[in-house]
């Protein structure tokens, strides 16, 4: 096919957009693709008519191989749409303009009765009237419901498809009103009942689990070949849908038209009840109720997990068979495109999603819904044991074992667990001695980027997190949140062994430790273990102060240092070895890389 033919039919698939239902239907008839009574068309919705206009112009190969036929069928074609949207902008205005269009010469080939191949026009056949031409009704009446056709609803169509955003070609418009159409064919096993049988064909598939079409370059198989051919776009690199506001291109139709509604026309014609968002399919809202149900519909037959979306469900059957067919120019692999996608702007840097609210700009679309939830303060994801509720199912998950007390993550050092893989890395530097995020600003180092965060903004005094109830500010938004329940008297942490409950996981924590007498921190001075960290900073001290540690109740024995050693025997200023009153004075143990206490230089006693 030449690049000018290609060009036309793509703006013909993008023009036959603009037209309302009752054009598409004449526009059919007049092409001889409905018959001469409509009959072919009757019961067929507005997308049901566009497709069947476009395989028109893709699979008549007999009209096709004429260049010049062909060209002029699409031409006129093409004049005729144009036509059609003239008048749907300016319905007084009729579309013959000078040329009467009931007595004018068709260009379009007509259609053989009996073996439906097309031949040229010989017989200058008579063409019906655009809508708004003399002799036509006015756009103007009610014409939604013509004598004899019965307008369709949208057609149902299959779930799985619909889950199925970057699999399904199916192009969704804003809902038309529903009314009575006949859906003669019924599935035997669940009762659904269809208007077509192929679609009855491709939904009795998800009942047997075939998958006869099958993709010769992966081993991935689909319910019905418009599934296969979309899919085999993302070997081939094919994107035949250009956006004609921005020029961007897309493997398949129904991912242009998101594009345009996303970002050009700002249409978002679904919208959930329980919440104020919108959507631009109606997939997209039955994926998004399900956070406010918590339905999980798709479960995985090897370990029994379920899942809200079928997308998520393969992705996670790949963890099963290990499959990572995206493969990076680097050499690492991945379980989808998607994530290929995002990892190659780890090497180039974009960021192409940005918060209309502060402007901050992120790699990923997930990250950026993540992000706008800070803004509007939205947690649609509640834990069904303590009702705390979350911005990020991620962080609902990490929650919900603080209740089950589920510790998946093991330290191989010291086989200590973890609730997330995040907390055992940060362990394992206690092993390491790994300080990796140092602050340019005063040089101090931290074994976590969130700790070198939260540090910098002592130096800018950033208290960006605030408390609505009392106006208190806080460096980190898990400082806000443990002081929040100060307000509510939440206590959502609690004690296996004795049942007392706490604010925060760290004190439950450190209380357990009351029970098992672990004491994890320890002086590298003197070798004491505390079971808080906080207790071994203020023992530290001591050391740094005066060299010094508190005097046990009982004298305990201390060998005498070697000359070598750092540590020497010293008495206070000012006394002997044995005082007037006959009793021994204090002999201390000083580090003398520490300078000693400023009183010590003096007759006082500085302790």
């Amino acid at each position: 096919m030449s690049r000018d033919r290609e060009k036309l039919m793509d703006e013909i698939e993008e023009s036959l957009w603009t037209l309302t239902e009752e054009n598409l239907r004449h526009l059919c008839v007049r092409c001889g693709i409905g018959g001469k009574d409509g009959s072919e068309i009757e019961g067929k919705n507005q997308r049901a008519l566009r497709r069947k206009i476009m395989e028109e112009t893709w699979e008549n190969e007999d009209l096709m191989k004429s260049e010049d036929r062909g060209m002029s069928w699409l031409l006129q074609l093409k004049e005729d749409i144009g036509k059609l949207r003239a008048v749907a902008s300016n319905p007084s205005q009729s579309v013959s303009g000078t040329v009467d269009e009931r007595t004018q010469e068709s260009s379009y080939p007509e259609r053989n009765k009996e073996d439906g191949t097309r031949y040229g026009n010989k017989d200058n056949a008579r063409l019906p009237p655009f809508p708004g031409s003399p002799g036509s009704t006015s756009l103007g009446q009610d014409c939604s419901n013509p004598p004899d056709v019965s307008e369709p609803m949208k057609e149902t169509e299959d779930e799985e498809a619909e889950d199925s955003i970057e699999a399904s070609e199916t192009v969704v418009k804003k809902r038309q009103p529903k009314r009575t159409v006949k859906k003669p064919h019924c599935c035997s096993d669940c009762g659904k009942s269809f208007s077509h049988k192929s679609h009855l064909t491709i939904h009795q598939h998800t009942h047997t689990g075939e998958k006869p079409y099958h993709c010769t370059q992966c081993e991935n198989s689909f319910y019905c070949s418009a599934y296969l051919i979309s899919h085999m776009r993302t070997h081939t690199g094919e994107k035949p849908y250009r956006c004609s506001d921005c020029g961007k291109r897309f493997a398949q139709s129904n991912a242009l038209k998101i594009h345009r509604m996303r970002r050009h026309t700002g249409e978002l014609p679904f919208s959930c009840l329980e919440c104020p968002k919108r959507f631009v399919t109606s997939a997209h809202l039955k994926s998004h109720q399900r956070v406010h149900t918590g339905e999980k519909p798709y479960h995985c037959t090897d370990c029994g997990k379920n899942f809200s979306h079928s997308s998520a469900l393969r992705l996670h059957q790949k963890t099963h068979s290990g499959e990572k067919p995206f493969i990076c120019e680097c050499g690492k692999s991945f379980i989808n495109w998607a994530h290929l996608n995002s990892h190659q702007r780890s090497h180039t840097g974009e960021k192409p999603y940005c918060c209309e609210q502060c402007g901050k700009c992120f790699s990923e679309s997930g990250t950026l819904s993540n992000h706008q939830r800070t803004h509007t303060g939205e947690k649609p994801y509640s834990c069904d044991q303590c009702g705390e509720r979350f911005a990020q199912s991620g962080s609902l998950t990490i929650h919900q074992r603080t209740h089950t007390g589920e510790k998946p993550y093991a330290c191989d050092q010291c086989e200590k667990r973890f609730i997330t893989s995040s907390h055992l890395r940060r362990h394992q530097r206690t092993h390491t001695g790994e300080k990796p995020h140092l602050c340019d600003e005063c040089g101090k180092s931290f074994t976590r980027a969130g700790a070198l965060a939260s540090h910098r903004k002592t130096h800018t005094g950033e208290k960006p997190y605030s408390c609505d109830l009392c106006g208190k500010s806080f460096v980190q938004s898990g400082q806000l949140t443990s002081h929040q329940r100060t307000h509510t008297g939440a206590k959502p942490y609690g004690c296996d062994q004795c049942g007392e409950r706490f604010t925060q996981s760290a004190t439950l924590a450190n209380h357990q430790r009351t029970h098992t007498g672990e004491k994890p921190y320890g002086c590298n001075v003197c070798g004491k273990n505390f079971a808080q960290s906080g207790h071994l900073k203020s023992h530290q001290k001591s050391h740094v102060r005066g060299g010094v540690c508190p005097l046990p109740s009982t004298p305990v024995p201390v060998p005498e240092p070697s000359i070598s050693s750092k540590w020497s025997k010293t008495q206070l200023p000012g006394s002997s070895a044995t005082a007037s009153s006959g009793t021994t004075s204090p002999v201390f143990y000083v580090n003398t890389g520490y300078p000693l206490h400023t009183a010590a230089t003096t007759t006082k006693p500085p302790y």
